[in-house]
């Protein structure tokens, strides 16, 4: 345990490990009182708490901070997403049982993401032309075609 005291009357803090093995910092008045305590915090600690910040900003700045509004909206578009992603299941259980001819990486993310839109279409919006298409593209990069970026 170590000591160190602070200038003034107001504190003396030490350093103490709880039985978890947590370190905490115990601040006492100039009698000896305790009058406080908190968790000893690591440069870790601060990163990871900074990380959190930032990617709250993140999300707050992309989404306006309605996360919640945009998972509304997309319920109301695709459906409930529970039920998409049990469908998805489904559907990616036939492709690993199947005894296909190994595909490659490209391949099988493109037959994967296929059988996800296909899951929107049949538990969401069919007329909604987006599914449609993304499984158009994913078909031609299933298919090898790539598209350059300038």
């Amino acid at each position: 345990m170590s000591e160190r005291k602070s200038s003034g009357d107001i504190m003396i803090s030490e350093v103490v490990t709880t039985k978890t093995g947590k370190k905490m910092i115990i601040f006492k008045d100039k009698d000896g009182n305790i009058i406080g305590a908190e968790p000893v915090k690591t440069i870790a600690d601060e990163m990871k708490e900074d990380c959190v910040d930032m990617k709250a900003m993140q999300r707050d700045t992309l989404y306006g901070g309605n996360i919640s509004e945009i998972l509304k909206e997309r319920g109301k578009r695709y459906g409930s997403y529970g039920v998409i992603a049990n469908v998805t299941k489904e559907l990616w259980k036939v492709l690993d049982c199947s005894d296909v001819v190994p595909m490659s990486a490209e391949q099988d993310l493109a037959v994967r993401m296929i059988l996800h839109k296909i899951a929107r279409i049949l538990v969401g919006d069919r007329e909604y032309a987006d599914n449609w298409d993304d499984i158009a593209g994913y078909s031609m990069l299933g298919k090898g075609v790539e598209v350059k970026h300038d």
